[in-house]
């Protein structure tokens, strides 16, 4: 049996902390204009949030979601939060825009997981983060700064055309499986020190428009940085790539 609340309007605050939706929880189009608190919820079922809406802030912080759980085109207007929550199916945050802060740290994501197109306004925060599926980015916008260090991508991780308007820390991150940074745009620091690449790592077409940091990072494949264009210093310590994989870039300190 599911929890049909498509399209429901809640004027004030949205209690759920705690709560367990056994059936399908459905709240696609759902309108909440106090805060949503679904702080400690476990979803037993697919979730269903899809057009959502949050005026205020929504906090899913140490949330389980045991089957789908979808997001997509959900707009939070002020801060997320999905601090220590832990996604067992696949997910999706597809076209979301985050007006605030969205926080993600040390949230686990065992299935495939899609922030494709998704809008960051604010800080993005996914430090200590588990992707254990296929993660994509993939034309995503960061408008603030964000962060994924000690974050760990077990399987391929798409940031294929990403934006990075703000600092973007990466530092002591680890891809396990392929990281695709084709075509990314960094307009702030770009920090990946110390962060490890165990397969191939590709950085094709990327522009690094502010300081980039790669001291102390390891390639245990191969690394990509074919008409890679660096505009400002770029620190690569003992661990620069070879001139082979780095034909046509530029360097420019």
């Amino acid at each position: 049996m599911g929890h049909g609340l498509s399209k429901a309007t809640f004027q004030g605050d949205a209690g759920f902390g705690e709560a367990t939706f056994k059936g399908h929880a459905e709240f696609k189009s759902a309108s909440f204009r106090g805060e949503g608190c679904f702080r400690e919820a476990t979803f037993e079922n697919n979730a269903g949030l899809r057009e959502a809406v949050f005026e205020r802030d929504a906090d899913f912080s140490e949330a389980t979601f045991k089957a789908v759980a979808a997001f997509d085109a959900v707009n939070f207007e002020r801060n997320a939060g999905f601090d220590n929550a832990a996604f067992e199916g696949d997910t999706s945050f597809k076209g979301a825009t985050f007006e605030g802060d969205a926080t993600f740290p040390k949230v686990t994501l065992q299935g495939y997981t899609d922030f494709e197109s998704a809008i960051f306004h604010g800080l993005g925060w996914f430090a200590d983060a588990t992707f254990e599926g296929d993660t994509t980015f993939r034309e995503a916008t960061f408008k603030s700064d964000v962060g994924f260090l000690n974050a760990t991508f077990k399987v391929l991780a798409y940031f294929e055309s990403v934006t990075f308007n703000g600092a973007a820390w990466f530092k002591k991150a680890t891809f396990e499986g392929g990281a695709e940074f084709t075509k990314v745009t960094f307009k702030g620091y770009a920090d990946f020190s110390s962060t490890v690449f165990e397969n191939n790592a590709g950085f094709l077409d990327a522009t690094f428009k502010a300081d980039a940091d790669f001291e102390s990072a390891i390639f245990d494949g191969v690394a990509w940085f074919r008409s890679t264009t660096f505009e400002k210093a770029e620190k690569f310590g003992c661990t620069s790539p070879p001139a082979s994989q780095t034909t046509g870039s530029r360097w420019r300190s």
